[in-house]
């Protein structure tokens, strides 16, 4: 007998959650289904476990084929299903017990599509996890809508259009009489196979039914890593929207693209910079095809598609910007100064250590700060790397190693340093190293010492170790910095969009946090220059005074008056040589400006 509903799983390396899938379609108390596994080349037992039930019950039926992705396995799917209603699920999540029946129930009134809701089951460790834990995924009641299109404008105009497949079931011969499919290769695939099956469903029920558990697990398909792949194929679910809205008259259908878009820029802003790269020909097309959308009424759009020259580096600069101005849940990244002095002094040298006066950090000091730090933001901190300077020549180093791991117990603590002490270091060194899970990363200088030698003797007691500039140190290079004394540099456009330091180099130092440490050690350049570089409040908060952290956060996502001295435009790359101590190995312009300006 031709079955009711074909439920279409896709499966791939879900051993430890399959069976609970399939336990919850076999157990329901409704037969008149076929449950079509489509294994999708798995590499562990979910091929084993799929068979076993093959051989338990007659209406599971199962594709094998090599691993070509989530799409190309519904497609596959749907090629076979016979039922006269298609309903698509994930074989890592649950259906509730009684969903088939109620599904019965409702396709007795043959409409096109029926929806229904879900609840979110996590087993993630962490807050946003936790937070949507039995959570509704439709939050609205949409049951007076009688249409698909209707429906997509109310969801869009709620700010939840759900396009889950696993939320619909549909009728087959709407799925097959408008040519809706899954394409190869290809994921993010469930908003345009929504938008074309809610546009061509005429007749509708929202059934506000909670028939789904939705698993949000570790390792899936949408908790992993992004690449440039997500960007290629949102960018396919925007062409198959934007040719879908040729055919419809829907005065709405313009902001279905701009989600998308949107969630294209979601996906730029959390990519690494050589993925962003391997990105950027997919969003140039997406450019080329919106140049002919009235968008521009969407600032954000409007602030990075509307130019003549979409070069990467345009794209990279908006990009970086819009990440900046998030304000992070978490602090990534922090800089602590173990000494403001160095025992090789380089031209140039940011820090500022060739002209710093002879300054150790003290281990009270630093826990004192540490310790409110870490009550301040639970100890939530990614990486810390202690520098100068040259860390090294601290007295107290071995104490302040242990007090770092105390305060930041799952924090990559970091050790920078040039290495020319290294091989000096005492086996309590590195012990302290080793049993606090410190790792060293060394900067070559090319300054005739086996870096090799050192390297060997990290290796020997155990210890992590990173090496920067591990080419051609004959070659290395300096960034001249910049100080426009007149303050008139745009503090927006820098924090923004050209500093590399912004939001990614937190400096602590004396209780205070600074976006960059600059803003701090410009105070060694002030006293041995007689320069007044100012230094405001503003450039810093002051934790010891601080309650939430939360401030923190927000803080450092903003430009602080320091920005307005440092002038990108001017920075110039150097050959690497020893201080001389003199003020043109920094770039200082408009002197005279300042001058005029003080006597006026």
């Amino acid at each position: 007998m031709k079955k009711l509903i074909s439920i279409i799983m896709p499966a791939y390396n879900v051993e430890n959650y399959i069976q609970q899938a399939i336990d919850s379609v076999i157990n329901q108390n409704y037969e008149n289904y076929e449950l079509i596994i489509i294994n999708d080349g798995s590499t562990d037992n979910t091929l084993k476990i799929i068979n076993k039930n093959i051989k338990l019950y007659p209406n599971i039926k199962l594709i094998n084929q090599q691993n070509q992705g989530l799409s190309a396995a519904r497609k596959s799917g749907l090629t076979i299903a016979e039922g006269e209603y298609i309903y698509l699920m994930d074989s890592d999540d649950i259906l509730e017990p009684n969903a088939l029946n109620v599904m019965g129930e409702k396709i007795k009134t043959k409409k096109d599509c029926y929806v229904f809701n879900a609840r979110f089951k996590n087993e993630l460790d962490n807050d946003w996890g936790r937070s949507m834990d039995k959570k509704l995924v439709i939050s609205n009641n949409y049951s007076e809508i009688s249409n698909g299109t209707d429906l997509l404008n109310r969801m869009i105009d709620n700010r939840e259009w759900r396009y889950a497949v696993w939320l619909y079931l549909t009728k087959k011969e709407v799925i097959k009489n408008n040519d809706i499919t899954f394409f190869k290769n290809y994921f993010h695939e469930d908003s345009a196979y929504n938008y074309q099956l809610l546009n061509n469903s005429n007749v509708i029920e929202f059934c506000d039914n909670i028939i789904y558990n939705y698993r949000l697990r570790p390792n899936s398909l949408m908790s992993n890593d992004l690449t440039s792949k997500n960007v290629s194929s949102y960018l396919n679910s925007f062409k198959i929207i934007y040719n879908t809205n040729k055919k419809i008259s829907n005065p709405n259908k313009y902001k279905f693209e701009i989600r998308i878009i949107d969630q294209i820029l979601e996906v730029l802003i959390e990519l690494s910079y050589e993925e962003l790269k391997d990105s950027y020909e997919y969003v140039k097309k997406l450019q080329e095809i919106i140049k002919n959308r009235n968008y521009y009424s969407n600032i954000e759009i409007k602030n990075i598609f509307e130019t003549d020259t979409f070069t990467f580096e345009f794209l990279e600069s908006k990009i970086r910007r819009k990440r900046r101005k998030q304000v992070e849940d978490n602090l990534s990244y922090l800089e602590i100064h173990l000494a403001d002095h160095c025992n090789l002094n380089c031209k140039g040298c940011c820090h500022f250590s060739p002209i710093s006066e002879k300054k150790e950090l003290s281990a009270d000091s630093l826990e004192k700060d540490l310790s409110k730090l870490s009550e301040l933001i639970s100890g939530k901190l990614d990486r810390m790397v202690l520098l100068g300077g040259e860390p090294l020549l601290n007295k107290e180093l071995l104490q302040i190693l242990k007090i770092c791991r105390e305060y930041f117990r799952n924090t990559d603590i970091q050790l920078l340093t040039n290495g020319l002490l290294l091989l000096n270091e005492s086996l309590d060194f590195w012990n302290v190293c080793r049993e606090n899970n410190i790792q060293i990363n060394i900067t070559k200088y090319p300054v005739g010492i086996d870096y090799d030698k050192i390297i060997n003797c990290i290796k020997e007691n155990n210890i992590k170790y990173f090496v920067y500039d591990n080419g051609n140190i004959d070659d290395k290079k300096f960034d001249k910095y910049c100080f426009d004394l007149s303050k008139l540099q745009n503090a927006d456009n820098n924090f923004y969009e050209k500093c590399v330091m912004a939001k990614d180099c937190a400096y602590l130092e004396d209780g205070k946090i600074y976006p960059c440490q600059l803003a701090s050690n410009i105070k060694h350049f002030n006293k041995y220059f007689g320069l007044n570089i100012e230094q405001s409040e503003n450039d810093y908060i002051d934790i010891h005074s601080c309650s939430f952290e939360q401030d923190i956060y927000e803080f450092l996502s903003h430009p602080i008056e320091f920005c307005k001295y440092c002038d990108f435009s001017k920075m110039q790359k150097f050959d690497w040589d020893f201080s001389k101590k003199e003020i043109n190995e920094w770039l200082v312009t408009n002197e005279k400006k300042l001058e005029l300006t003080n006597k006026n």
